[in-house]
Protein backbone atom coordinates (compact mmCIF):
# COMPACT_ATOMS: atom_id res chain seq x y z
CA UNK A 1 0.00 0.00 0.00
CA UNK A 2 1.31 3.49 -0.82
CA UNK A 3 0.71 6.24 1.70
CA UNK A 4 -0.94 9.10 -0.23
CA UNK A 5 0.61 11.75 2.03
CA UNK A 6 4.24 10.66 2.11
CA UNK A 7 4.43 8.44 -0.97
CA UNK A 8 6.10 5.77 1.17
CA UNK A 9 5.36 2.12 0.58
CA UNK A 10 3.84 0.88 3.82
CA UNK A 11 3.53 -2.89 3.85
CA UNK A 12 1.25 -4.07 6.62
CA UNK A 13 3.04 -6.55 8.82
CA UNK A 14 -0.06 -8.48 9.80
CA UNK A 15 0.78 -7.87 13.44
CA UNK A 16 -1.56 -5.93 15.73
CA UNK A 17 -0.12 -3.31 18.08
CA UNK A 18 -1.37 -4.25 21.55
CA UNK A 19 -1.70 -0.60 22.60
CA UNK A 20 -3.45 0.89 19.58
CA UNK A 21 -5.14 -2.30 18.30
CA UNK A 22 -4.15 -1.25 14.78
CA UNK A 23 -2.15 -3.19 12.22
CA UNK A 24 1.56 -2.49 12.50
CA UNK A 25 2.95 -0.80 9.40
CA UNK A 26 6.67 -0.98 8.65
CA UNK A 27 7.92 1.82 6.45
CA UNK A 28 10.24 0.80 3.66
CA UNK A 29 12.93 3.11 5.03
CA UNK A 30 12.74 1.25 8.38
CA UNK A 31 12.85 -2.27 6.91
CA UNK A 32 16.61 -2.53 7.38
CA UNK A 33 16.05 -2.46 11.16
CA UNK A 34 14.20 -5.78 10.87
CA UNK A 35 16.69 -7.50 8.57
CA UNK A 36 18.93 -8.89 11.29
CA UNK A 37 21.30 -11.85 11.19
CA UNK A 38 18.46 -13.95 12.64
CA UNK A 39 16.20 -12.96 9.75
CA UNK A 40 18.82 -13.99 7.18
CA UNK A 41 19.45 -17.26 9.02
CA UNK A 42 15.70 -17.99 9.00
CA UNK A 43 15.55 -17.19 5.27
CA UNK A 44 18.52 -19.48 4.64
CA UNK A 45 16.87 -22.36 6.49
CA UNK A 46 13.57 -21.72 4.68
CA UNK A 47 15.02 -21.51 1.17
CA UNK A 48 17.37 -24.44 1.73
CA UNK A 49 14.56 -26.69 2.93
CA UNK A 50 12.29 -25.54 0.07
CA UNK A 51 14.88 -25.79 -2.70
CA UNK A 52 16.32 -29.14 -1.68
CA UNK A 53 12.99 -30.59 -0.49
CA UNK A 54 14.89 -32.18 2.38
CA UNK A 55 15.07 -31.43 6.10
CA UNK A 56 17.83 -29.06 7.12
CA UNK A 57 18.37 -30.96 10.38
CA UNK A 58 18.57 -34.67 11.03
CA UNK A 59 15.85 -36.45 12.95
CA UNK A 60 12.16 -35.74 12.99
CA UNK A 61 10.32 -32.50 13.69
CA UNK A 62 10.44 -33.18 17.41
CA UNK A 63 14.25 -32.99 17.34
CA UNK A 64 14.40 -29.70 15.45
CA UNK A 65 14.89 -26.39 17.25
CA UNK A 66 11.58 -24.58 17.74
CA UNK A 67 12.75 -21.43 15.94
CA UNK A 68 13.43 -23.45 12.77
CA UNK A 69 9.92 -24.88 12.69
CA UNK A 70 8.45 -21.46 13.45
CA UNK A 71 10.56 -19.75 10.76
CA UNK A 72 9.57 -22.29 8.11
CA UNK A 73 5.89 -21.99 9.04
CA UNK A 74 5.86 -18.19 9.11
CA UNK A 75 7.77 -17.81 5.87
CA UNK A 76 5.59 -20.43 4.16
CA UNK A 77 2.49 -18.50 5.26
CA UNK A 78 3.98 -15.29 3.89
CA UNK A 79 4.86 -16.96 0.60
CA UNK A 80 1.34 -18.38 0.29
CA UNK A 81 -0.18 -14.98 1.07
CA UNK A 82 1.98 -13.28 -1.56
CA UNK A 83 1.10 -15.92 -4.17
CA UNK A 84 -2.63 -15.50 -3.44
CA UNK A 85 -2.30 -11.72 -3.87
CA UNK A 86 -0.59 -12.25 -7.21
CA UNK A 87 -3.36 -14.56 -8.39
CA UNK A 88 -6.05 -12.12 -7.28
CA UNK A 89 -4.33 -9.24 -9.07
CA UNK A 90 -4.06 -11.35 -12.24
CA UNK A 91 -7.71 -12.33 -12.14
CA UNK A 92 -8.80 -8.71 -11.59
CA UNK A 93 -6.91 -7.34 -14.61
CA UNK A 94 -9.07 -6.68 -17.65
CA UNK A 95 -8.29 -8.99 -20.54
CA UNK A 96 -6.91 -7.33 -23.66
CA UNK A 97 -7.37 -8.60 -27.17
Amino acid sequence: MIDPDSGEINPESGEIDPDTRKTVVILLKDAKNYLTDNFYLAMYVFTTSRNTKTPVFSGGWANWPYWVIRAINVLTEEQNHWEMQQLEEKSNKPKTK
